[in-house]
């Protein structure tokens, strides 16, 4: 149980098991660990060493012999420290070069690529991989949204909170049975305008990422969706959104 934990912080197999031994043992020989571990001591000088550049073991001598003890298990939050940091290390590093990495992406993109996603978990799903994706294309995206059908299902707020996350703008087209519901919140990066349910009665929701993709929802009968990653496709829909914005009531 301790030995996981220990891996799951970075520690090797044999290095949690040095450390752990150790903790039972108090200042102890490499003899002795080996004893303990089932390690050969050739093998625990080499672990206790990789301790100790972790701060996690020191070395003294004591009558001629080398004698190593465990440092307090509080000092393994350096170990955690030095994970964050290295993790935003290599999040540096992905942003810088994101966009590279986008540009050979986006060069094969000729053939479309439908994906197919059911139910809630498929939702955040979709949500989770397009959102990700779409920030990297754009920072604005552009819907249709059928918002009290959303209201009902108990899913807008779960979509905005992540889009929010993200830093990723909505222009949004909407309609609801109810009328004009005052849906611009730029505090949540959004422009709304509204179209009469009556006049377009539209249940499913399209979101478009131009140059890149659309999502097409259907909330009837259990959530499906689709993500179609294609370029022309998506664009030609954005021609049609602006349209329908041109058209649309803006909000007072």
């Amino acid at each position: 149980m301790l030995q996981q934990v220990l891996q799951n912080l970075g520690l090797s197999d044999k290095e949690a098991k040095v450390y752990l031994a150790l903790l039972e043992l108090g200042p102890s020989s490499a003899y002795e660990i080996s004893k303990k571990t089932g390690i050969h001591h050739s093998t625990v000088y080499m672990e206790a060493e990789s301790l100790r550049k972790k701060s996690l073991v020191s070395i003294y001598e004591q009558s001629k012999k080398i004698k190593y003890v465990a440092e307090p298990p509080l000092t393994l939050n350096m170990v955690i420290d030095k994970t964050k940091k290295e993790l935003e290390n290599k999040e540096k590093n992905l942003k810088l070069n994101l966009t590279e990495l986008n540009t050979l992406f986006m060069a094969n993109q000729d053939k479309a690529v439908v994906r197919f996603y059911e139910g809630r978990e498929g939702l955040e799903a979709l949500e989770n991989d397009a959102d990700e994706m779409d920030k990297a294309i754009s920072l604005t995206v552009y819907s249709f949204t059928p918002l009290d059908i959303l209201e009902d299902q108990n899913l807008q707020l779960a979509s905005t909170n992540r889009r929010i996350q993200r830093g990723l703008h909505l222009k949004q087209i909407y309609t609801h049975k109810d009328g004009h519901q005052n849906h611009t919140d730029l505090t949540h990066f959004r422009e709304a305008r509204f179209l009469s349910r009556d006049k377009f009665p539209f249940d499913a929701a399209i979101v478009i990422a131009p140059n890149h993709s659309v999502r097409l929802f259907s909330y009837k009968n259990g959530f499906k969706g689709f993500w179609i990653q294609n370029p022309d496709i998506a664009n030609t829909l954005k021609m049609m959104w602006d349209v329908f914005w041109e058209i649309a009531e803006e909000e007072k």
